[in-house]
């Protein structure tokens, strides 16, 4: 669409966004697009109300994509008070939580507290200590001064550690 400005937004920043241009009445449309984003089209002349990142929630270091992957899934109790939960095998989250996001937050720690965390520098998949492979020819992949690879994705890629936010 020609004279048209996009941005993508995460899964808890969307609707913030939504709600400002809504504010503004300004015209939009959002795209859904894998892993919980979202990718926002306003005209050229309403560019300066897409806000950036530094104005919105911040979103999770890990996706429910990327928590799936390591066996975590978010629950509802489907009680009247629809409490939230994450279950990974036969663990569960000690408590549950009013809102998913919260349910959401916590796995996250749990996975960081139990685990070294990588991201696969091509893929974007997530990977614990244990299902990385060695990095062959390390020192012709990597140059001196650069970060240092926690190992190789099954796609032959570099994966590097993820940084836990605080």
């Amino acid at each position: 669409m020609p004279n048209t400005t996009s941005r993508t937004y995460g899964g808890r920043q969307i609707s913030v966004v939504t709600v400002r241009l809504l504010t503004k009445s300004c015209w939009f449309a959002v795209t859904p697009l894998p892993d919980d984003r979202w990718e926002v089209t306003v005209k050229a002349d309403a560019a300066q109300h897409l806000p950036d990142d530094s104005r919105l929630p911040a979103e999770p270091v890990l996706s429910l994509t990327d928590l799936k992957t390591l066996g975590y899934e978010i629950k509802d109790d489907n009680a009247p008070d629809f409490r939230f939960y994450w279950v990974r095998g036969e663990e569960r989250s000690n408590g549950s939580f009013l809102h998913a996001d919260v349910a959401h937050d916590d796995a996250i720690e749990d996975a960081f507290a139990n685990n070294e965390l990588s991201r696969c520098d091509d893929c974007g998949k997530v990977h614990t200590q244990f299902t990385l492979s060695p990095v062959k020819k390390l020192s012709m992949r990597i140059e001196a001064g650069s970060p240092m690879p926690s190992g190789e994705c099954d796609c032959g890629a570099l994966a590097y550690p993820i940084e836990e936010r605080s």
